[in-house]
């Protein structure tokens, strides 16, 4: 096994995840901030929807889920194939810091301490 280091790509990598046969990484900074490779080893990177600093990304139930703040705004974006992103939550005054999934439930905790839950994704809830 090659346990050479990958080449940088980015500065401030902060998550990574992986599914659908895809590894998906973000980063805080830089201007391509989204990486992809479907083999661990040769990534393609680019520019994210203009969330400012990725923060977290995530794949569970069929969708990656990652969060940003800064530039417009703290928000959730979700992407099926983790190439093209929407955002699914407005901008919200507290950065988002983690996501986790279970039970059927995405939950989102914000800086402030705020838990939101989300079934599906027409509706939040705030706990």
């Amino acid at each position: 096994m090659d346990d050479t280091p990958l080449p940088r790509l980015v500065d401030d990598l902060t998550s990574i995840t992986f599914g659908k046969g895809v590894f998906v990484a973000v980063a805080r900074s830089g201007i391509r901030q989204i990486l992809v490779s479907w083999n661990g080893v040769d990534w393609f990177s680019y520019a994210g929807h203009d969330a400012g600093y990725w923060e977290e990304v995530h794949y569970a139930n069929g969708l990656f889920i990652a969060s940003a703040s800064g530039g417009s705004g703290s928000r959730i974006m979700s992407s099926t194939d983790g190439l093209f992103w929407t955002s699914r939550i407005p901008t919200a005054p507290n950065p988002y810091k983690a996501i986790g999934f279970g039970n059927d439930t995405w939950v989102i905790l914000a800086t402030n301490g705020t838990l939101e839950s989300r079934v599906q994704w027409a509706t939040w809830k705030k706990n």
